[in-house]
């Protein structure tokens, strides 16, 4: 009877622990919000970007710079000197947080708010020519403990809002965050019915693969082949072995006939044991043992 005893003194306490343990997280998560509208209640509704003055992007993270430019309605990321094709999803997707309206409440300047290292710049096509100011000029400050809620500093004004935050993942001056990371150019891939045939050369074995779209007997094992290579992919970017790559022959060379005298296409190259993809964008991708093998199958 005492163990039964104990064992419901055992439930018990542990049930109020739990009980005691969400009152905590309400408490905490109403007092941020007190924060949140304890900002006299003033607040603007306005979005941070008007998208038609956007044809570049400056990201500042801890002095990295990162720029994100539009060049004939393409987007290209810079870094460091050297330039690579943006994933278009991620931009666009971006620019969609950026430009929609959204609730900012006003907060009282405070000499002691933390100074940011993260900053987002939104530029003109004069200021790109004329290195002028900028038409928005933002730094992002910290979040809450929630990470629901960011501070934003107008770089204007100084004027500090608070609102729901849709802008953390963007403030990475990271190459591989914006990039685009699949094997073939994005406007191959988009408009793949201009493809004709598919060459596949495999050095290692001394062998070629060719499938043309005109074969009806081959038309099945066409399509099943080209979607595998319009889907591959890598997040392993790998620039600083850009110069060791080129210097040696390639295993594996894909190539897809546009029909147009043009082509697009990838080399796979064996190095240190491992396998890497070099695109026609001279973007360096590691790949596992099971992607090779999905390319020369």
């Amino acid at each position: 009877m005492k163990l039964k005893n104990l064992d419901l003194y055992k439930k018990t306490n542990l049930v109020l622990i739990l009980f005691l343990a969400i009152l905590v997280i309400i408490f905490f998560i109403g007092i941020n919000n007190l924060k949140y509208k304890d900002s006299s209640n003033k607040y603007v509704t306005s979005a941070l970007l008007n998208p038609k003055y956007l044809t570049q992007i400056k990201v500042i993270q801890f002095n990295e710079n990162l720029f994100i430019k539009k060049i004939n309605e393409q987007w290209i990321v810079e870094s460091e000197g050297n330039k690579f094709p943006a994933d278009t999803n991620k931009i666009e997707e971006m620019l969609k947080n950026f430009t929609k309206t959204i609730k900012m409440y006003k907060k009282t300047y405070n000499k002691n708010t933390k100074q940011t290292n993260n900053c987002i710049l939104f530029y003109t096509p004069l200021d790109i020519l004329s290195n002028s100011q900028s038409v928005s000029a933002l730094a992002f400050g910290q979040t809450d403990f929630t990470n629901s809620k960011i501070d934003i500093i107008n770089l204007k004004n100084n004027q500090i809002y608070q609102t729901e935050n849709y802008f953390s993942d963007y403030i990475n001056p990271s190459v591989e965050f914006f990039i685009r990371k699949d094997f073939i150019p994005e406007s191959v891939s988009k408009d793949s019915s201009k493809i004709q045939e598919i060459i596949i050369q495999d050095f290692a074995q001394n062998k070629i693969f060719v499938l043309q779209k005109s074969n009806k007997n081959e038309l099945e094992s066409f399509y099943k082949k080209l979607n595998q290579i319009l889907l591959l992919r890598s997040d392993d970017l790998q620039i600083n072995l850009i110069d060791e790559i080129s210097k040696l022959n390639p295993v594996v060379k894909v190539q897809l006939e546009l029909g147009n005298n043009t082509t697009a296409g990838f080399s796979v190259y064996k190095f240190d044991n491992k396998y890497f993809v070099l695109t026609q964008d001279n973007l360096i991708f590691g790949i596992s043992d099971w992607t090779y093998n999905r390319i020369v199958e």
